[in-house]
């Protein structure tokens, strides 16, 4: 009797184990079902799946993380550094650009009248508007000059001889983008040599003024002109500062390209480069990225240049103006 019991219980153990297996069974089936009918919807077998064809032009244009103009394409356009042929080159042709000026300065009255002598850069520019070179330089140090004088070359050379900071690309004070230590006299004996010019069309909100000779016809532009730099297609990752005052050659400078902390500033491009009063910021090969202009007030070390593209608009304004 206890053997048959016991075999009865076990056929029902069995069948009821068997009974659970295939209700798991079947709960697993339902919910792997859900999942693929929230995946797919609408198909509940894999022969009712289709796969739509699409033409690689009817996808969207996608969208480019940097301007397109910034990215290169070939690994020939890549950046280098400049070589020593190059970097002489480049100051040959940017030297042939720029022009030393000069601008007379009186105090105020009741103060003594005797006049102070400013030092400073022009450079020649052109553009695709501007078909005739134009010489240009910054504005605040000219606005109140009452005379200013463009030293030709030989003239500059000269007087860069007779300067004994020449060759320096260190912090120049006031006193040292004046005459400073040279003899004034020396700037009254050549004044026959000098061609004197005037201001034309200079504007405060960009800092920029173009020179004419007064009376015309005394300036004569180079064979080549500087051209600005078209950070549209590319940024200028090398730059370059030029001034007689360091001795003819290009420079190694640093742009910031962080935003200035006083906001009356903001639209200047800071930079490491010692020389101011229209000292241009170039490319290796000679192209205009920008003027220096003036100091950071709270930074003296830091220079404050005008842009390529406040350059560009005001070569612009030139060509709808006359002299």
């Amino acid at each position: 009797m206890v053997s048959k019991t016991n075999s009865r219980f076990l056929g029902l153990a069995i069948a009821a184990t068997m009974l659970c297996w295939g209700a798991s069974a079947r709960a697993q089936n339902e919910v792997s079902g859900e999942q693929q009918g929230s995946a797919i919807p609408g198909a509940s077998t894999f022969d009712e799946v289709s796969v739509e064809r699409i033409r690689p032009q009817d996808l969207p244009e996608a969208t480019p993380r940097l301007p397109p103009g910034l990215i290169r394409q070939s690994a020939t356009t890549l950046p280098r550094p400049a070589s020593l042929n190059e970097l002489k080159e480049g100051a040959r042709v940017v030297e042939a650009a720029v022009v030393e000026v000069i601008a007379v300065h009186m105090p105020p009255r009741p103060y003594r009248q005797t006049p102070m002598y400013h030092r400073g850069h022009g450079v020649w520019l052109s553009d695709a508007v501007q078909s005739q070179a134009v010489l240009v330089s910054t504005f605040d140090w000219l606005e109140d000059a009452q005379t200013i004088y463009v030293l030709p070359a030989h003239l500059s050379r000269q007087l860069a001889a007779r300067d004994p900071n020449v060759g320096t690309a260190t912090f120049r004070s006031l006193d040292s983008v004046t005459m400073g230590g040279l003899d004034t006299r020396w700037l009254q004996t050549h004044q026959s040599e000098l061609i004197e010019v005037r201001r034309h069309q200079g504007t405060r909100h960009r800092n920029l003024v173009a020179l004419v000779s007064t009376p015309p016809g005394g300036l004569s532009a180079p064979a080549r002109a500087l051209t600005i730099f078209d950070t549209n297609n590319a940024l200028p990752l090398q730059a370059y500062g030029f001034s007689h005052f360091a001795g003819a050659a290009l420079v190694p400078t640093h742009l910031i390209m962080a935003a200035s902390e006083n906001e009356s500033l903001a639209f200047y491009l800071q930079n490491t480069f010692a020389a101011i009063l229209g000292a241009p910021i170039v490319s290796p090969d000679g192209q205009l990225i920008a003027l220096n202009a003036l100091r950071d007030p709270a930074k003296p070390e830091i220079s404050l240049a005008v842009p390529s593209a406040a350059i560009t608009a005001f070569l612009q304004s030139l060509a709808t103006t006359k002299p």
